[in-house]
């Protein structure tokens, strides 16, 4: 087969695939054909994330200069005019914090009671926010965006809408995500508020105008104020009627679509509940505006339906809510999540126990999950609260006994289950194919139910965790001295953690962040007995290769959690054969925004006013809000003439029911009849005439 026979498609995939493999080669791809130089550039340039500060523009001669590693991005920020018609997602991140301080010279940390010296920086402290011409800029140079993110705590300009729908008619996502804090609120409280609403709250002003793009098909939004929301409200409403118009075009319609803000009201759940199209929807609010009726009308409303996420959801949900919802007859997946770090309202988890009476006909996946603290990798402290400390209480059995038929996903760690919890389940559930759940019982136990899990024909992956009670040995010495490696960007910077009186857990006090050491490669089989003899609370190779026999597709064994050991991958070409891998040391990602938000806190950098922040409305929006309120009127007063309706109705019931009571007759008892006793009396016994007399006269 030629070259130009392979369809472009195919070819980025396996170009794609090159670059990622061997990153060297790019430069013989570019050096190519014409073809597999565009290719390449597809491939290098699809996704292009810059950080949220204008000193990379500079020229390199400026004093506050600041380059980006050489690469993709430096060569779009460079000439986007070139390489902006290559890009397809383009990302917008918080920018790099430099410290005008000096470290020890042997490493980019310092050790415990060593103490920066204030320097001379080349480079400012504080970043300085991208100006709104910049990205309109890009925006310009990039005609075939499909996706749009924006990821920093510094609030997008305010008409960022509006160029997006001028220049990217393409667009077919678009997510306002700040990141949310990871470090308590005691640390970074001169950047953020101590809720989980982290960065300032976007207002939206040209949010209304993305209804005119007839390609979007997803939107993830959070962090609104009230007004971001009530314009959210009013965008949805908008794209409904865009849905309905099928002049417009023909796929037009929201098909993905997340929101966490805390004014979650009843007016922005009618909303979402009118899309036809809608194929999952991720919820998360930590106000309490959600309550059972906006709840329902959202499970009403959503026919299509596919994947529903409840995802840190306060709310006013009651008590026995799930004893009377519905789900869409069109649901697979179902996902009810939240923190052990809160924080949570008392009553945030009241209404899970209700799921036992909900009716789980056609779902395939189910999960009701506990998200772990991040922070505790770290050895970092960090408040708990009683509604999502780990471990939780017991499952219900009747929540147990609500597992069944067709469900092929069950992730449950909220509660702790029991081995016969499990067993019923493994009974109830014969198509399971990933269980993953909180075991009330020592690892080891789970190889006494090998019967039950031969019965999965399926089963391929099994992940527990364990209580901190059944794992007498835990993986890492939790006063061991683990050190951070260094970092290229950013230097790690020791905080002052929560005293024991301010913090609702008691955690050792540290004074620079603890990582573990780089995970050791996979062991083969072989040293897994010398493993299980140095931590009795793990399980025989013996135990894992009997439970691999009996389970003919499983894959992997795992325990995860605070005490995790780590997985058991099993490879069955040619033969059985039993990989362990350890548990890893927290991901590069959450390392990095730790040490992000540990500069940040230090430095006391703010967001600063954007440059071109200000956005004056178009004519568009301001018909658009002048329709709103229109509709906003006649709705109040459809409101008054409904109320004043039923009064009339209600008038009318009661004018002719008493128009009935007084039409009516008033009943005549019937004369019973005479019996012969008392004729024969009446003819003995005659009475007087002028008695005869006085009873004729009587009416």
């Amino acid at each position: 087969m030629h070259l130009d026979d392979v369809p472009d498609v195919v070819l980025d995939a396996i170009v794609a695939d090159a670059l990622t493999s061997v990153p060297s080669s790019a430069t013989a791809l570019l050096s190519s054909s014409s073809r597999l130089r565009c290719s390449a550039l597809r491939a290098l340039f699809n996704t292009i994330t810059i950080p949220d500060d204008a000193r990379h523009m500079l020229r390199p001669g400026d004093d506050a200069y600041l380059p980006l590693r050489p690469g993709p991005v430096a060569a779009f920020v460079a000439e986007p005019e070139i390489y902006g018609p290559f890009v397809k997602t383009l990302k917008i991140v918080d920018p790099v914090i430099f410290l005008k301080e000096i470290f020890p010279a042997n490493s980019l940390f310092f050790l415990a009671g060593e103490a920066p010296t204030a320097v001379e920086s080349s480079h400012p402290c504080t970043p300085v926010p991208l100006s709104a011409q910049t990205l309109d800029n890009w925006l310009r140079c990039i005609p075939k965006l499909d996706e749009f993110v924006w990821r920093s705590a510094g609030l997008p300009p305010d008409g960022i809408c509006e160029a997006l729908v001028s220049h990217n008619k393409e667009l077919r996502s678009f997510a306002y995500m700040p990141s949310i804090p990871l470090l308590p609120a005691t640390v970074e409280k001169s950047v953020t508020s101590a809720t989980r609403s982290g960065p300032v709250k976007w207002d939206a002003p040209s949010l209304l105008h993305l209804s005119q793009l007839v390609h979007l098909r997803g939107l993830a939004i959070s962090r609104l104020s009230q007004t971001g929301s009530r314009s959210l409200s009013h965008l949805l409403r908008l794209l409904v009627s865009s849905e309905a118009d099928v002049t417009l075009h023909e796929d037009t319609g929201i098909e993905e679509l997340t929101t966490d803000v805390l004014w979650f009201d009843e007016e922005l759940c009618d909303a979402i509940a009118k899309f036809s199209k809608l194929k999952t929807l991720t919820i998360g609010t930590a106000g309490t505006t959600l309550r059972d009726r906006g709840l329902q009308t959202i499970l009403e409303g959503s026919g299509s339906l596919k994947h529903l996420v409840l995802r840190e959801v306060e709310g006013r949900i009651s008590r026995s809510f799930w004893s009377s919802a519905l789900l869409p007859s069109s649901l697979k997946s179902f996902t009810i999540s939240m923190t052990e770090s809160g924080p949570h309202h008392s009553w945030a988890a009241d209404h899970l126990p209700s799921l036992a009476n909900l009716s789980l006909p056609n779902l395939q996946s189910v999960r009701i999950t506990r998200s772990l603290c991040p922070l505790f990798e770290l050895h970092i402290d960090a408040p708990l609260d009683e509604v999502g400390q780990w471990p939780g209480s017991p499952i219900p059995p009747e929540v147990v006994e609500s597992f069944k038929g067709t469900i092929r996903v069950l992730e449950c760690d909220w509660w702790l289950w029991k081995l016969e919890d499990l067993r019923t389940v493994l009974e109830h559930c014969p198509r399971l194919e990933v269980i993953k759940i909180a075991l009330d019982a020592p690892f080891t136990k789970i190889f006494s139910l090998i019967l039950s899990l031969s019965s999965l024909r399926n089963l391929r992956v099994i992940s527990l965790c364990v209580p901190a009670e059944h794992a007498p040995q835990s993986p890492i010495p939790k006063d061991a001295s683990i050190w951070c490696p260094p970092s290229p960007v950013t230097p790690v910077i020791p905080y002052p953690l929560p005293t024991p009186s301010s913090s609702p857990v008691k955690r050792g006090a540290y004074t620079t962040i603890l990582l573990p050491e780089p995970p050791t490669p996979p062991m083969e089989s072989s040293p897994i007995a010398s493993i299980s003899a140095l931590d009795p609370a793990l399980p025989s190779l013996r135990d894992i290769k009997k439970l691999a026999k009996k389970c003919e597709k499983l894959e992997i064994l795992e325990w995860y959690g605070h005490n995790g050991r780590g997985a058991w991958n099993i490879d069955r070409e040619p033969a059985i054969k039993v990989v362990f891998q350890e548990s890893t040391g927290p991901a590069d990602e959450l390392v990095d925004r730790v040490r992000w938000e540990q500069a940040v806190a230090v430095a006391g950098w703010k967001p600063e006013h954007r440059d071109g922040q200000t956005w004056i409305e178009s004519t568009w929006l301001t018909e658009e809000l002048d329709k709103e309120k229109v509709r906003k009127l006649e709705k109040e007063r459809e409101i008054e003439r409904e109320k004043q309706r039923e009064l009339e109705k209600a008038e009318r019931k009661r004018e002719q029911a008493q128009k009935r009571e007084v039409a009516s007759p008033t009943p005549v008892t019937p004369a019973s009849p005479t019996s012969p006793v008392d004729e024969q009396l009446r003819s003995q016994f005659p009475l007087p005439s002028w008695i005869k007399n006085s009873r004729t006269l009587v009416p």
